[in-house]
């Protein structure tokens, strides 16, 4: 019975406490916010009206997505 009681508490506390983390102030500008990111590659390699460069990439799915 004692486990049941502190199951439940506990339960209560993570359930009421949890959405105040999400809405407080303290975390409101700092949700997926990496912040400025510096560029890796700032040289332009291609000009308008030059065909796009040959890539593929891995998609989520596994397939593999490029622009052919």
């Amino acid at each position: 019975m004692r486990t049941y009681w502190f199951s439940l508490f506990y339960s209560a506390t993570l359930f009421l406490s949890g959405p105040a983390f999400g809405l407080s102030d303290t975390f409101k500008d700092n949700i997926y916010n990496p912040g400025n990111l510096k560029p890796i590659d700032s040289t332009v390699r291609v000009k308008v009206g030059d065909r796009a460069p040959d890539f593929t990439l891995p998609a989520v799915s596994g397939e593999k997505i490029s622009l052919r």
